[in-house]
């Protein structure tokens, strides 16, 4: 008799924590594949999968080059920098974004154990949710890397208890149920946040109130809000984005419908697009409670620019 102990090593190893975890499905995946073939559709996907590799190459050299750790550091304005890390897995049409939830520090420890030590005025950040800015950014990067593809997304987001592990390729738990479960019950280009995700702190420039893009019987899982990656586009391109969707859309026949609520996201964008970006929207002390309080604590670093 074989014996399943593993996951119990696992436990007590501390590697089962909480993640923040996005989940990614590409629309009409199976007639694009028909149509471009394989090496085509290599191309396109391989363009997609850069974008976290990009983030990563680029957080490396800091974890790496100057031996930066996992952690919040001073900037020269007052503000705080989050140095997380982000990590991709892909497998045929679907593409899973995670990163921890919560800081090295709070990693074993139980819920009420992190908030008890949350209330530390220098070093409670510590044991709070790591902010979500670098994961967002990834996510709406995504979302649009995928329509200049070709190769649209759909996803959501949902945060929790989950065992991913990319040396060995297994990727179980509660977000990655949470997050594709939703992700199916959506008639968008884009990504929804999940319940379980919009628990914590998140940025109003993030965000859009959208609900008319869910099936049936999914409001209960659904956390309230959608991502503005449409904001992310105006700040990173030149393209026309419209332009970019009705290109997309040319003979969509059933999914038709996906095209004109991803309209309706991009028209309610544009009403927002003057809000959340004076100075202080933009500020990590400024939204997140945990890094206000004056006797905060953390790492400082200095770097000399090449």
């Amino acid at each position: 008799m074989v014996r399943i102990d593993a996951g119990r090593r696992a436990r007590e190893a501390g590697m089962h924590h909480q993640y923040a975890v996005a989940f990614f499905d590409i629309l009409g995946f199976k007639k694009k594949f028909e149509t471009r073939g394989l090496s085509d559709i290599e191309d396109r996907y391989l363009s997609l999968i850069a974008t976290v590799d990009r983030f990563n190459a680029n957080t490396a050299s800091l974890f790496g080059d100057l031996s930066f750790k996992e952690s919040a550091y001073w900037t020269c304005d007052g503000d705080i920098f989050i140095l997380n890390q982000i990590a991709g897995a892909y497998a045929s049409d679907s593409i899973v974004v995670w990163a921890p939830a919560v800081w090295p520090e709070a990693r074993g420890k139980t819920e009420e154990e992190r908030d008890a030590l949350a209330q530390d005025p220098a070093q409670g950040w510590l044991y709070t949710t790591i902010p979500c800015d670098n994961l967002l950014n990834v996510c709406n990067e995504l979302i649009c890397r995928s329509i200049e593809v070709g190769l649209p997304f759909r996803g959501a987001l949902a945060m929790g208890p989950a065992l991913l592990d990319r040396q060995r390729s297994i990727f179980i738990g509660e977000p990655l149920i949470e997050a594709a479960t939703l992700e199916r019950g959506q008639t968008v280009i884009g990504a929804s946040l999940c319940a379980s995700f919009a628990r914590q702190t998140i940025p109003q420039r993030f965000l859009l109130p959208l609900d008319a893009h869910l099936k049936k019987d999914f409001l209960k899982d659904y956390g309230g809000a959608v991502l503005d990656w449409p904001r992310h586009w105006r700040r990173t391109r030149t393209e026309d984005l419209g332009g970019a969707i009705d290109a997309l859309s040319r003979n969509a026949g059933t999914a038709s419908r996906y095209y004109e609520n991803t309209r309706a996201l991009i028209d309610l964008s544009e009403q927002y697009r003057d809000r959340f970006e004076a100075p202080d929207d933009l500020l990590i002390r400024a939204t997140y409670p945990a890094y206000a309080n004056p006797r905060l604590a953390t790492h400082f670093r200095a770097i000399r620019r090449r």
